[in-house]
């Protein structure tokens, strides 16, 4: 085995199945006398340098002390990084077990299904000076449901009153979802009894993790890249593993000449970084803001009423929790009070919205003694796109609902054209008052940009 130091809170790490590398501690599959693992901070295992041989003449009590004291690596928080190829399993008659695969050293199972492609999204910026060689793949990485080892078991427990859960984070997809290269970590749950003041009591599972374990990395070896030269951008990625000289201490007090204005430059840069990454932040907030009023020609229930409560005090109305009747709410303007139903539905609006919101006015009337115009908001169709709504076979206020709301003064205003209307005061919020105005004045339907035309009522289409 080679040496590391470990001076100065350096990451120990060893790399299991390789001993090409000088400067770090390393040990073949074969050796017997390894190191005490669990004391490692990282371990970088090398899956392509397990022979056949190897397998066949492995003991299987040398493979279950290396899961146990992997096991005993990621409890205590350390981590593994594994460079996988694709698994192979011997025959082994005269041994125990009597066949044995590539995947055996590992603590947690996993798979690596045959396939052959070209598609790699990146789902994490992680190992890429590694993972950027790769342009097509040969076997992607799946966690079967029987992936915990007998080692694990022992460890944490029974699978009779433990729950585990092996999460699986990829770093690359293929274009279908089959990850290509990740990491998983252990959660166990012990069962707890609970009880109750009526003497009742039950098992059940904590909802947060007692144990949450290091991680395991898994790699694939990318075609056209020898294991030695993965095996070195890891290394270098992880502690910073590089093949030439480790730097003394006093090397780091020598004074190269434009190494101060570099690292002045460098020093500038980070902080227009943090700058910008929160003016990011803060643009990728307002173009949500902007967006979330979209919902006002799709919404329905209360997602609908929220939306349009929200649109209209932006255009300087006040709004006031419904306290006579089930309306939506009450819209204050000019010192006037309305009252306010929404509706999201996938035909028209009906009478029957129309008479519920009347049946609010008058309770209205019946307490306060004075009279209320209402506001009926409705979102027709609102699976449609908006462009194809208000026809004559998709009317958003039948002739109908028009003339009974002319009679009662009520205001009809359609989500389309109050949609159009409220994205132009965005950029002109000088007409925010007029159309306040409009659709609190109307008597039937308000603002008519759009062509909103009535049809029959023998035409009429039902409603949700």
């Amino acid at each position: 085995m080679g040496q590391s130091e470990n001076e100065g809170g350096k990451r120990r790490a060893l790399l299991l199945g390789c001993t090409t590398f000088s400067g770090i501690d390393s040990v073949s599959w074969e050796d017997h006398h390894r190191p005490n693992i669990p004391d490692y901070d990282l371990v970088v295992v090398s899956v392509p340098h397990v022979t056949e041989n190897f397998l066949v003449s492995a003991d299987s009590d040398l493979l279950g002390k290396l899961r146990t004291a992997l096991v005993r690596l990621i409890h205590s928080g350390g981590k593994i990084v594994a460079l996988l190829a694709p698994n192979f399993t011997v025959q082994r008659p005269s041994k125990y077990p009597d066949q044995l695969s590539s995947n055996a050293w590992c603590p947690v199972g996993y798979e690596t299904p045959r396939e052959v492609g070209k598609s790699i999204l990146q789902k994490q910026a992680t190992y890429t000076s590694y993972l950027k060689k790769m342009s097509e793949w040969s076997f992607h990485l799946t966690i079967p449901h029987g992936c915990l080892t007998r080692e694990i078991i022992n460890f944490y427990g029974q699978t009779k009153n433990t729950k585990y859960k092996v999460p699986f984070e990829p770093y690359l997809e293929n274009r279908y979802g089959r990850i290509l290269a990740g990491q998983l970590h252990v959660e166990v749950r012990h069962q707890q009894q609970k009880s109750n003041d009526f003497g009742q009591t039950w098992r059940e599972y904590p909802e947060t993790a007692d144990v949450s374990s290091g991680t395991i990395v898994l790699l694939p070896l990318i075609d056209r890249v020898s294991p030695e030269e993965a095996l070195a951008e890891i290394l270098r990625e992880e502690i910073g593993f590089s093949f030439g000289s480790p730097e003394p201490d006093w090397a780091s007090q020598i004074v190269v000449p434009g190494v101060d204005k570099l690292l002045q430059q460098s020093a500038e840069t980070k902080l227009r970084i943090v700058h910008d990454s929160q003016l990011v932040k803060e643009l990728e907030a307002q173009i949500a803001d902007l967006n979330s009023f979209r919902r006002l020609l799709f919404g329905t229930g209360k997602e609908l009423e929220a939306i349009v409560k929200r649109s209209l005090e932006q255009l300087g109305a006040k709004i006031s929790p419904s306290k006579y009747g089930e309306e939506e709410y009450i819209l204050e303007f000019e010192g006037q009070e309305f009252l306010m139903e929404v509706k999201g539905v996938s035909k028209s609006i009906s009478l029957s919205h129309l008479r519920q919101l009347n049946d609010y006015l008058l309770k209205y009337e019946e307490e306060t003694g004075k009279e209320c115009k209402g506001i009926l908001f409705g979102n027709a169709w609102r699976n449609t796109p908006p462009e194809m709504r208000g026809t004559e076979d998709k009317p958003e206020f039948p002739e109908n609902v028009v003339k009974r709301a002319e009679t009662w003064e009520i205001s009809l205003v359609s989500a389309t054209a109050y949609f159009e209307s409220f994205v132009r005061t965005i950029n002109s919020p000088e007409l925010r008052t007029s159309v306040l105005s409009e659709i609190t004045r109307a008597r039937g339907i308000a603002l008519s940009s759009r062509d909103h035309r009535p049809i029959s009522e023998s035409s009429t289409p039902s409603t949700d």
